[in-house]
């Protein structure tokens, strides 16, 4: 992997870690992790701190008018298709609008963190609610002994999502874990997959639109047409 292409994408970790990029660039930013150690680290380190934002503060009722103040420079913001980072061109807007009561500076603060992690912020995120939901995999045990892990589905099954193992068995140098999807019968090749070193793996899967299945075996490397085993993963839909 290059550098180059590592800095293209570790402007996406914290949007990434708060759900807020496009079905677009999260598909592409999961392939990046596979091959990126470094932002794979810097979204587990992140991932801590925005699960904890929700009960940095005490919860205050925000002045009367100030969603409808942010909302209206959003939208404005969208009119405009600027190819600025929207993450940016959000803290240049809510720096103009009037000052909050000391009451919320606290709140106003967590808002502005989240604003910088997300740096490159998703445009459709932003007006969307979070229906994401998540089905935990499981494991043939006689192949992977000690794995976990889960399917996170981004909004609904059109949107595809991110499969996430742990504890998978490395794999030799002519070989590759290949995700298939099984809908109506039909059996479907999906992304190709490796693991570190401690057995971590990461892979976006898209069009889970009307899937029963999502499976992983083990396959020469390049892949393969058809399953050449059992699946040493599972996750029923």
């Amino acid at each position: 992997m290059s550098l180059e292409r590592h800095e293209m994408h570790e402007q996406d970790i914290g949007a990434y870690v708060l759900g807020a990029l496009s079905d677009e660039e999260h598909t592409r930013f999961v392939r990046h992790l596979v091959e990126c150690p470094v932002c794979r680290d810097e979204v587990d380190r992140l991932q801590v701190a925005a699960d904890a934002l929700p009960r940095s503060v005490t919860p205050l009722a925000a002045p009367a008018g100030l969603k409808a103040a942010v909302m209206g420079e959003v939208q404005a913001d969208v009119r405009e298709h600027e190819p600025a980072s929207l993450g940016r061109r959000l803290r240049d807007r809510l720096s103009r609008l009037p000052a909050v009561p000391a009451r919320v500076a606290s709140a106003t603060a967590v808002v502005l963190l989240v604003l910088g992690l997300a740096g490159g912020f998703g445009l459709s995120q932003i007006t969307s609610g979070d229906d994401e939901r998540t089905v935990t995999a499981s494991f043939d045990t006689d192949s992977v002994v000690n794995g976990s892990g889960n399917l996170v589905i981004s909004g609904n099954d059109d949107a595809g999502g991110t499969l996430r193992v742990h504890g998978m068995p490395a794999l030799k140098r002519n070989e590759t874990y290949q995700v298939w999807l099984e809908r109506d019968g039909e059996v479907i090749p999906k992304a190709m997959f490796t693991v570190s070193q401690d057995g971590d793996g990461l892979t976006a899967v898209d069009d889970l639109q009307g899937a029963d299945r999502v499976m992983v075996t083990k396959e020469p490397a390049g892949g393969a047409r058809a399953p050449s085993g059992a699946p040493v993963v599972t996750v029923k839909l």
